[in-house]
């Protein structure tokens, strides 16, 4: 009787799976624009932090996206680690989604509900 109940748990964890793996799969083609050149070559020239803060006063005033630039693998040179960032990327969408998830149900859903909701909300969210 147990397995009859965790069959649909099991079909909805294949599907979402089968979802986000080819998005996971093409990020590994990623490959990087004139901005994140422009960006890796500041933050080798200036710095770090003054870079961020260079780009947030002349160009956009996103915190997060600006420093994540700054701190891209290109700026240490590495192109092959610059392939990672997107899978990355994804990875912590679904551990953020998970951990949020698990807040707000944690009286009311197991922990295997509460990360198949969030490889479900990724999958969503990854497909539109």
């Amino acid at each position: 009787m147990k397995n009859q109940r965790h069959k649909p748990d099991i079909l909805v964890l294949i599907a979402s799976i089968s979802v986000i793996l080819p998005f996971v799969i093409l990020s590994f083609y990623n490959h990087p624009q004139n901005d994140d050149y422009i960006v890796a070559v500041q933050s080798q020239i200036q710095g770090v932090a003054e870079t961020t803060i260079s780009w947030y006063k002349a160009w956009t005033p996103r915190y997060f996206a600006v420093a994540t630039l700054s701190l891209s693998p290109l700026v240490f040179g590495s192109f092959f680690a610059y392939k990672f960032t997107a899978a990355l990327t994804i990875g912590l969408i679904i551990l953020s989604l998970y951990l949020f998830v698990h807040e707000l149900t944690i009286t009311s859903l197991e922990r295997r509900v509460a990360a198949l909701m969030a490889l479900i909300i990724t999958a969503l969210y990854l497909f539109k």
